[in-house]
């Protein structure tokens, strides 16, 4: 699961995407109109961005709403921590 959470940070505008939703949740027309993109391409990132779990979609009527899901983006932040402690703090030779 780690590795589709970095997979799917790996790009420009999922990153953006997760920027933007940081401050709360939103719906797709409201994520098209901030990042300017087509729905085909908002769907597709939304897609990769969803099956990793660092997004939940919910359908509440006739919108789509996005909110990130901090449990997940955690996770990835303690592998890293968890990386480093465990190189024992040591810097690139």
């Amino acid at each position: 699961m780690i590795k589709d959470v970095f997979a799917a940070l790996s790009d420009p505008v999922r990153l953006k995407i997760v920027e933007i939703l940081k401050d709360g949740d939103l719906t797709q027309k409201e994520l098209r109109e901030r990042l300017g993109i087509s729905q085909p391409s908002l769907s597709y990132h939304m897609d990769r961005l969803i099956r990793s779990g660092v997004v939940i979609s919910v359908k509440r009527g006739r919108n789509v709403v996005y909110s990130l899901d901090m449990g997940v983006l955690e996770m990835a932040v303690e592998f890293l921590i968890r990386l480093r402690k465990e190189r024992g703090g040591k810097e690139n030779a």
